[in-house]
């Protein structure tokens, strides 16, 4: 049954499937033109090794912020032998509070910036792909550093569309582990 429900699934989706092979085979070429297109993938990467390794540094500074009490302070004394009065007066604030809120938005840093360095990646892949598609590969048109120049557009044109959809996407991934947190 499910073998007739596939042959039936390919028959029907026949011209979806050609446009499929025609993108795989334009993404082929663009490959052959420009092979130092796969190892782009590994700068995007080393950048979000960076971004980890900066958000575990930070997390652990967040995580241990001491908790200072009112009467911690009134009692300090200082170098030259006096102390805070007890008649100073502080307003008392909850230190889990302080730090739940930066380890919230820490979080939402990291994701965000996540985030802007996949849209930078994709969109140079894309700027790539095209200016080979619209050069049909003429070489003198297409450029010597076709990958610098794509990044290069991408963050002198595009930035901006890419960081507010960095935004958004950033957004919807905080307010599912928001909602993830509540359900555990």
């Amino acid at each position: 049954v499910v073998t007739v429900m596939v042959l039936f699934t390919v028959c029907f989706m026949r011209s979806k499937l050609k446009v499929a092979i025609g993108i795989m085979r334009e993404a082929s070429k663009v490959l052959q033109a420009v092979p130092l297109l796969t190892l782009w993938p590994l700068i995007p990467y080393l950048m979000v090794c960076a971004l980890l390794a900066y958000f575990v540094i930070v997390g652990a500074y967040i995580a241990s912020a001491s908790d200072v009490s009112t009467h911690d302070l009134t009692s300090t004394a200082f170098g030259n032998g006096t102390t805070l009065s007890n008649s100073t007066t502080f307003r008392a604030v909850e230190e889990l509070d302080i730090v739940w809120l930066m380890c919230f938005y820490h979080l939402f840093g990291l994701l965000w910036t996540n985030q802007v360095i996949q849209a930078i990646s994709m969109c140079t892949i894309a700027g790539v792909s095209c200016t080979y598609y619209w050069n049909r590969g003429d070489r003198t048109r297409f450029g010597r550093r076709p990958i610098a120049t794509a990044f290069w557009n991408c963050i002198r044109y595009n930035f901006g569309s890419l960081v507010f959809g960095a935004l958004i996407i950033a957004i919807v991934q905080m307010v599912r582990i928001v909602l993830e947190y509540i359900d555990q």
